[in-house]
């Protein structure tokens, strides 16, 4: 995950132009294709506060989740992951409530951020859940 990165570039961007006590969720997820109906196989999260004098991180997670689907052996490639690693990991449902606390009033941001909260709530709608 690329989330060192996001922490290097984006951090002097929030703590200039970031109004007074926001939380910040910086979210990177990987999926199991790029083509309709993916699913996320990893999450990410990293949350910032900014009180308004400087910007700190609070709280990290991370953790795989088993799509309940085929994962191509080219995503696999790409993310280093797994078949077993997916296969033993948390279903989305598992860690949905973690995450949507996690989140909870925070500015997301992330690098394709149509893209994954696209995923989110497709996850979370298949539970009956609005993100």
């Amino acid at each position: 995950m690329a989330l060192h990165v996001a922490h290097t570039i984006l951090l002097p961007m929030l703590e200039t132009d970031a109004p007074s006590a926001q939380r910040f969720a910086i979210i990177d997820l990987e999926a199991s294709s790029t083509k309709p109906k993916n699913r996320i196989i990893e999450v990410a999260v990293l949350i910032f506060e900014d009180n308004g004098i400087d910007m700190s991180l609070k709280e990290t997670y991370s953790t795989l989740v088993n799509p309940e689907t085929e994962v191509p052996s080219s995503i696999l490639e790409l993310t280093g992951i797994t078949k077993e690693e997916l296969d033993t990991a948390p279903k989305f449902f598992e860690i949905a409530e973690d995450l949507e606390l996690l989140t909870r009033d925070c500015i997301l941001v992330a690098h394709n951020v149509e893209f994954d909260l696209g995923l989110l709530r497709d996850e979370f709608e298949t539970m009956g859940i609005e993100f």
